[in-house]
């Protein structure tokens, strides 16, 4: 191996994980503390927040000669830069079937590391020694083992205890909620090699009436009106909404917001249909093609010497659980690699992992289809008597 040269700057654009937008210092602070333990004379600029917008409309100024070495994007975002990245190589074994899907761009060809994925699920938490959530004449086990929306639709009005059944986000204006959830039941429904069938006939003006009335039903088990994240969490964390539907990582701020009062119960896939498919979200390291291609040989070999330590099995642990943090607090965030959900003794996390190894990858589109898609299905769902 080539010697590095003393002083070789690396910048590198970190995607900012929900929960850890409060705590970028430590988070960084850790990061950078064990590189420079393999890398002592690495200038190391991890940018987070304010200066590195993954959801930005153009990438094209943090992946051009004067951007970022490495970028840590959505890669349900790829068609949006998967020709400014470098073609790298891969182990599939190694990571979640799902994620795999998400950085392939043709058959044993691939533009990123996996690194974190996410997908919505239906959550349960309680108030310490309490028993499961009573909802009726139907406990927890029921209504995770139900297929249709049908199912538990009948149990809202017999919930006395609760304001509402479910609470979460359910669109916003970049197009990653309502977009996501239509094509997740549109594949529960018809497969996902109609997938692209499904964002077409969205873009037409003419989505799947099946698809439509099935999440108008699962959506009027929500609050009428729509709701803020943070206003979500603080009534879940009141005790005013029985089940939490959104992120994983959003579980790790209830139960770090409820100080030591609440635990995870159990999480269940939204019931849009029997196939019980969850959809999943990719997060992934890129290289930035136009700076690779001017870098000296050490330079390269600093960029995969990077790449490396960042998706090892032992940061990837440190990420998830939280190990920055003083006390130490999980984040329920998804590690792509398999290995972690092998040693892990959270319930939780073993129960997430049952679900994402079997999830479907995110179709990518560019950002502007996605809001399009918005546009269109939230006039339909929420403004169409």
């Amino acid at each position: 191996m080539a010697k590095q040269q003393e002083g070789e700057q690396l910048t590198v654009g970190l995607y900012p994980f929900a929960n850890i937008a409060s705590n970028y210092s430590s988070y960084t602070q850790m990061l950078s503390g064990e590189f420079n333990k393999i890398s002592p004379n690495t200038q190391l600029q991890l940018v987070i927040g304010d200066d590195f917008n993954p959801y930005a409309p153009d990438l094209g100024p943090y992946l051009g000669e004067d951007g970022f070495d490495i970028l840590e994007l959505d890669m349900a975002r790829k068609d949006d830069f998967k020709d400014k990245v470098v073609e790298v190589p891969l182990e599939p074994f190694r990571y979640l079937a799902p994620s795999v899907e998400a950085v392939r761009v043709d058959e044993g060809k691939y533009i990123g590391y996996p690194t974190l994925c996410c997908g919505n699920f239906i959550m349960e938490v309680k108030r310490k020694g309490e028993l499961a959530v009573d909802i009726g004449d139907k406990n927890y086990e029921e209504f995770r083992s139900s297929s249709q929306i049908a199912d538990v639709a009948m149990v809202q009005s017999t919930s006395s205890h609760f304001k509402h059944l479910l609470g979460g986000k359910l669109d916003d204006k970049y197009g990653w909620y309502l977009p996501s959830i239509y094509l997740n039941a549109y594949i529960e429904v018809y497969g996902k090699q109609n997938v692209q069938k499904g964002i077409n006939d969205v873009l037409a003006n003419n989505p799947d009436q099946l698809v439509i009335d099935r999440i108008k039903e699962f959506f009027n088990l929500f609050p009428k009106e729509q709701q803020s994240t943070s206003k979500i969490i603080d009534d879940v964390v009141k005790g005013e909404i029985a089940y939490f539907y959104g992120f994983s990582e959003n579980l790790g701020k209830i139960l770090a917001a409820a100080n030591g009062s609440l635990k995870a119960f159990g999480v269940i896939t939204p019931t849009l249909g029997s196939k019980n498919l969850v959809f999943v979200f990719t997060d992934g390291i890129v290289i930035n093609k136009a700076r690779y291609e001017k870098a000296t040989t050490e330079k390269k070999e600093l960029i995969q010497q990077f790449v490396q330590f960042y998706t090892s099995s032992r940061i990837r642990e440190a990420i998830v659980t939280g190990k920055d943090l003083n006390p130490p607090q999980t984040r329920y965030l998804l590690p792509s690699n398999v290995e972690f959900f092998h040693i892990t003794n959270d319930l939780v996390y073993q129960e997430l992992y049952e679900m994402v190894k079997h999830g479907v990858s995110s179709p990518s589109m560019t950002q502007s289809t996605r809001v399009r898609m918005e546009k269109i299905l939230h006039n339909i769902i929420f403004l169409e008597e």
